[in-house]
């Protein structure tokens, strides 16, 4: 299996709500020599606000995303995910990716009409290289450092991590510079540490993860929360009700006379406490786990194995613990309804039908006017909206007065919405702006024409909004 490492910048960090500015990815093979790459700047929708915060980090200010010489939205993300599904199988890896660039991506792909989940599909793989670095910093210190915040706490970003390691490359936040940075601290890694390299390759697929929690009683789990540095010694005590992609753990290291002795309500408390005895895990979210036996007694609360798996034999066996403690759990997990903006409908919905699966193949292969005749075909109302959404933006004169009506009325509206809504709204990028300009280390920072371009162009839509 090939390597591919990646990076996202966007618009912000509504996963659901913004868009990709630029993808850049590195293919390796299984020594992590370099066999291809990809690169690519994206034109956002006018629909889309970006936030001053995202511009900040990148650099990249208004007139750039806005730049009709590059590539539609559209146009980058199908060439993205064309890139993506040439290069299957793979193993895909990024720097916060499972959190962040996973879920941009998907929503990116579900937006544009092309299958979501490639990355767990077609015999691939997916991985975060964030988590391998804190468990290397954790179990090998002499082979990776965190930085160092000036409050004195370990830092594990990624240009602060590279430097604090001597593998800096370029200009941070360039798509294309933390995508090789991210393959030189895993270079490094496999190198130095590879039984730490070895846990992050071994579970990067849902089946690999489903067989080892159910075989082992116990493991161990290096959380990717922020927290602890030690992992959490856990056993698997069922799956979730009404999501079979997660399972429901215990940490065996709680104290077990003290839930056991609890009554239901003051158990299903503590069980609802961040960073208590329940431990969530996401079955295709790659986490890093290994056996028992790799413990030192320091991870194992001062205990040895045998006296773990005795806990164990009383967890799944009293009525009081395991079996209760899965019940809660079960009768807690949250229920959603049906949402109402279609960027929040890909889970929980059943997956487009053959029939669908067909129109979206032929509505890329089509010209405009074949696509705005599709949009009319799509027996699921999400893609009947997306692929018109699609069509607005890259061709409005192949809709119908009525349809070009909606959208800008959906936009303006979109535009004009309370704060608290979803995306960012004009309002919400008006109180972004004067908290940025209150801060005179931040202005500084940045280039004054980003700025005085990003404050223009709220000034524009207002003005465009008002008529």
């Amino acid at each position: 299996m090939s390597y591919v490492f990646y990076d996202i910048e966007t618009t912000g960090l509504r996963q659901r709500y913004d868009q990709i500015t630029s993808f850049a990815a590195v293919q390796t093979n299984n020594d992590l020599t370099i066999t291809d790459q990809f690169e690519i700047r994206a034109r956002i929708c006018t629909h889309i606000i970006p936030a001053l915060g995202a511009i900040a980090v990148t650099g990249v200010g208004i007139d750039r995303m806005f730049d009709p010489a590059l590539p539609s939205q559209y146009e980058a993300v199908c060439a993205i995910h064309e890139k993506m599904d040439a290069w299957c199988p793979s193993l895909f890896a990024g720097f916060n990716s499972v959190s962040f660039d996973e879920e941009l991506l998907r929503h990116s792909f579900y937006q544009n009409l092309k299958p979501p989940y490639i990355t767990t599909q077609r015999g691939n793989g997916r991985a975060d290289v964030l988590d391998l670095c804190r468990v290397t910093a954790n179990l090998r210190p002499d082979v990776l450092l965190p930085a160092i915040g000036a409050d004195g706490r370990k830092v594990f970003r990624l240009a602060e991590l590279a430097a604090a390691n001597g593998l800096g490359q370029g200009h941070a936040h360039s798509a294309m510079a933390d995508a090789i940075t991210t393959l030189s601290l895993c270079r490094h890694i496999k190198s130095e540490a590879p039984d730490v390299w070895s846990i992050f390759a071994r579970f990067v697929t849902k089946p690999a993860v489903n067989e080892f929690t159910d075989r082992e009683d116990a493991f161990l789990y290096f959380s990717a929360r922020p927290g602890p540095d030690d992992p959490l010694v856990l056993t698997r005590l069922g799956s979730y009700a009404h999501n079979p992609a997660r399972i429901h753990c215990l940490d065996l290291l709680s104290d077990l006379d003290v839930l056991s002795a609890m009554d239901d309500a003051g158990l299903a408390e503590a069980l609802a406490t961040r960073g208590g005895p329940l431990v969530p895990l996401r079955l295709n979210a790659a986490p890093m786990m290994t056996e028992l036996f790799h413990g030192t007694p320091d991870h194992l609360g001062g205990r040895d194995e045998e006296e773990i798996m005795e806990r164990v034999v009383r967890v799944r066996s009293e009525a009081t613990l395991g079996p209760r403690i899965l019940a809660l759990a079960q009768a807690a997990e949250r229920q959603f309804g049906t949402p109402e903006h279609v960027e929040d409908q890909l889970y929980g919905f059943d997956s487009p039908g053959y029939r669908d699966g067909l129109l979206m193949v032929e509505f890329h292969t089509g010209d405009w006017t074949q696509r705005a005749a599709l949009t009319r075909e799509f027996s699921d109302r999400r893609l009947q909206q997306l692929a018109r959404r699609i069509v607005y933006f890259g061709n409005p004169n192949s809709l119908v007065g009525a349809e070009v009506d909606a959208m800008e009325r959906g936009i303006k509206a979109r535009h004009l919405a309370s704060t608290d809504a979803r995306w960012l709204t004009l309002a919400g990028a008006r109180d972004e702006l004067a908290k940025f300009e209150a801060d005179s280390i931040a202005v500084e920072r940045l280039d004054p024409q980003i700025l005085t371009t990003y404050r223009a162009y709220l000034d524009a839509i207002e003005n465009r909004l008002s008529l």
